[in-house]
């Protein structure tokens, strides 16, 4: 039993992690030799932004439950 499950680890970290397709490979070199688009240009800048928002939230101020907790009535 041990000896089989020697054998199944070592299989199991032989095996190549991440495997991508010819077809993606090629896709990858397209874009590390070609400019962005117009269109791709805008869709990074969108996602960029909300890429910000997500990383830093904007704080939101405690809203009051009522006319009554309101602190600037005379």
């Amino acid at each position: 039993m041990f000896t089989s499950l020697k054998q199944l680890f070592a299989r199991w970290k032989g095996q190549q992690h991440g495997h991508q397709s010819p077809v993606q490979i090629l896709l990858d070199q397209w874009d590390q030799h070609h400019p962005f688009s117009p269109s791709q240009q805008r869709e990074a800048e969108k996602h960029q932004t909300i890429h910000h928002w997500r990383d830093y939230p904007k704080q939101k101020q405690p809203e009051n439950e009522s006319w009554l907790d309101q602190d600037d009535i005379q």
